[in-house]
């Protein structure tokens, strides 16, 4: 088996067009008739000319807030998670 890895440039060129915050709902009903509601909030935004992201993940279940790096350019984005964040942390 011949396994491929891309290498994932780590510029921080113009990602001014990713800063805002951005809304995703996910939902889904089990074969057990659980039912499953996540709400994700991602924030983009820059501090000392560098490129953060802030996400929140909440649901019946998980709550997590996480702060990560974001590399890219105007036509896409990776993120680098760096730490756990307090619920009342996000900028």
């Amino acid at each position: 088996m011949h396994e491929y890895k891309k290498q994932i440039p780590m510029n921080q060129d113009d990602l001014s067009c990713w800063e805002g915050t951005y809304t995703f709902f996910e939902d889904y009903k089990a074969d057990d008739g659980f039912y499953m509601f996540m709400e994700y909030n991602l924030c983009i935004y820059g501090k000392d000319g560098k490129y953060y992201a802030d996400l929140s993940i909440d649901g019946q279940t998980t709550a997590k807030h996480l702060q990560a790096q974001v590399y890219g350019d105007e036509e896409w984005a990776s993120f680098v998670f760096l730490k756990e964040l307090e619920r009342n942390a996000f900028p």
